[in-house]
């Protein structure tokens, strides 16, 4: 039982990394400007709901695009993205192009946290995949951009981290 646990997680997490989002997206995300085969949409953030028990146990900060509720929230401390009444971890985001200890590194001291100065966006490909693109505020003006990527044309949903372009 303990095997077949263990291989159906490991073939969850391989899936993730199979379907990273292609260079076209993830440009798009950190640029925030339609690429070839890809275009993306802002989404405004100018109204925003603040619960304190989101679906019963999170604190949340969000706002309604396209009649789905989009942002972040905060459960024992651990923040997650949402998108509708999915939730995903940032702490178990795939991660791109940073290592497992660095991307740790950045969730302890939190240089990735999520916050209302966060740019919103959603991005589509050409052959109908979606994702849900949070690039993160950043106070040096020649630091490299963050960015959340979530796959919401998949289920479930996956997250994917980049630094840089």
């Amino acid at each position: 039982m303990k095997k077949l646990i263990f291989f159906s997680l490991l073939s969850l997490s391989l899936s993730a990394f199979a379907d990273i989002p292609p260079e076209a997206v993830r440009h798009a995300c950190v640029t925030g400007t339609s690429q070839s085969g890809v275009k993306i949409s802002a989404i405004p953030f100018g109204e925003i709901t603040e619960d304190d028990s989101y679906a019963g146990k999170y604190r949340a900060k969000y706002s309604t695009f396209k009649g789905v509720e989009i942002g972040y929230a905060k459960k024992d401390g651990l923040t997650s993205i949402f998108y509708g009444k999915r939730f995903s971890p940032v702490s178990a985001a795939a991660l791109i192009n940073v290592s497992k200890v660095e991307y740790k590194g950045m969730l302890e001291k939190g240089d990735v946290e999520l916050d209302q100065n966060t740019n919103w966006s959603l991005i589509a490909t050409t052959d109908k995949k979606q994702y849900l693109c949070a690039v993160l505020s950043r106070q040096m003006e020649k630091a490299p951009p963050m960015a959340y990527m979530l796959s919401i044309s998949t289920k479930p949903h996956h997250l994917y981290f980049q630094l840089g372009q």
